[in-house]
């Protein structure tokens, strides 16, 4: 390390505002390869260099990029050599927000970070902070409260705001997983926070863009889940035989889970509401029926045309994608056509609002999505959308204007007949 500084040293030149040339390296970790990018930033005050590394890049051009971004800032004086902690990057986000949101709101977010989060990261240097660092912070909070996750949303967003901002380049919140999220089995909680969900305007521009945008796979699955309300788990682990040509529906009879080792399991879900058949409109069908050719054409390219579980989403070596890798291509896709984020689970969501609003019943809607309990089918009917919500105002007046034009006419009926 100290013989790559050296060479940078050798290699450096002055920008207006301090800033001095970049270089990268590339190093190992246990999840693969990485880079770095190591630059000097020139304090005004004494005029020495202080070197500066920011690591965790999956290329060399991402680094690049990140340097090139970054590089105005720091010469317009934006950035400075000074590394800043939790508890000064909260303030900063505290005070943005307190712009946009109402005082009790303020006061009740502020109450979490006083009474949980400051404590254990105060002092802490914002670019320092590490994913694991936050993982055991939060399975140590659900040992203490049942509201753990409540705390990790306001958590994550200061973190969200310190990289849009620039003092990290990766948020350590992004892949925290809460251990009540996921049933024992595995299986996708549907009692899980809301994160939001698209009105029917939004899924047709979405699917619109990502049809031509991005690969066969990822524009089915999301199609899918869309027009299903199947959750990952259960769109993951479908095969070719869970598809039933004669009715065109599919059978939702596993969830799949990945196990410790790289090894997944295809579970049943735990309830028996969750073992269902559903109807596909015929578009998706056709989708659907493009990937498996397209599957069977890798796999006799690959030979490997006997193997037991022919899975319909897949990746290398014909194995079901992670459980993570819907949600890292959605937030990617929605960043790139800056479309308003959701989770993969608030397709599902979205999929729930948009029956009601189409007028299903609330046990048929329990049953497409395969909902346990009826009072989980109605926590989601609590949060239709901007447009359902129009479209019920719209049938109320509909109605009153209806009945007020009746009322009128029996009135001017009625004084004809006594003039007579």
């Amino acid at each position: 390390m100290r013989s790559f500084f050296n060479s940078l040293k050798s290699n450096i030149y002055s920008l207006k505002g301090g800033v001095i040339l970049a270089s990268y390296q590339k190093y190992k970790t246990k999840k693969g390869q990485r880079w770095l990018v190591q630059y000097y930033i020139k304090n005004p005050q004494t005029g020495e260099n202080k070197p500066v590394t920011k690591r965790g890049f999956t290329s060399k051009g991402e680094a690049v990029n990140y340097y090139e971004l970054i590089k105005e800032d720091i010469k317009l004086g934006k950035k400075t050599f000074a590394k800043l902690t939790f508890e000064e990057v909260f303030k900063e986000w505290f005070q943005e927000e307190s712009k946009k949101l109402k005082e009790p709101t303020m006061k009740s977010k502020k109450s979490k970070f006083d009474s949980k989060i400051i404590p254990h990261f105060a002092k802490l240097l914002i670019d320092e902070i590490t994913e694991d660092y936050c993982q055991k912070f939060i399975e140590k909070l659900e040992e203490e409260i049942k509201s753990a996750r409540d705390y990790g949303i306001q958590l994550n967003l200061v973190f969200k705001y310190a990289k849009r901002k620039r003092y990290i380049t990766d948020n350590p919140m992004e892949y925290v997983v809460y251990s009540k999220t996921r049933s024992e089995n595995g299986e996708e909680n549907d009692d899980e926070p809301y994160d939001g969900f698209w009105s029917k305007e939004e899924i047709e521009t979405f699917l619109l863009l990502t049809e031509t945008n991005t690969e066969l796979r990822n524009f089915v699955l999301f199609r899918l889940a869309l027009y299903t309300g199947a959750r990952k788990g259960e769109l993951l682990a479908l095969r070719e035989e869970d598809l039933i040509e004669d009715t065109k529906e599919i059978r939702i009879r596993k969830t799949l889970y990945w196990a410790k080792g790289n090894v997944y399991k295809l579970l049943t879900p735990k309830t028996k509401k969750a073992l269902r058949t559903i109807k596909v409109d015929d578009e998706s069908w056709d989708l659907l029926q493009k990937l498996i050719l397209s599957n069977k054409a890798s796999r006799l390219a690959a030979g490997k045309v006997n193997i037991e579980d022919k899975f319909i989403f897949i990746r290398d070596e014909f194995r079901p994608l992670r459980l993570a890798y819907p949600n890292e291509i959605l937030t990617s896709l929605c960043r790139r056509f800056g479309f308003r984020e959701i989770k993969f689970h608030g397709l599902r969501h979205t999929h729930a609002s948009l029956l009601f609003a189409a007028g299903a019943r609330m046990k048929e809607v329990q049953e497409r999505l395969g909902h346990a309990r009826i009072d989980t089918t109605m926590n989601i009917y609590t949060h239709i959308t901007e447009d359902t919500k129009e479209d019920v105002q719209n049938k109320f007046m509909e109605y009153m204007n209806r009945n007020n034009s009746i009322d009128s006419q029996n009135e001017l009926t009625s004084s004809k007949h006594h003039q007579k």
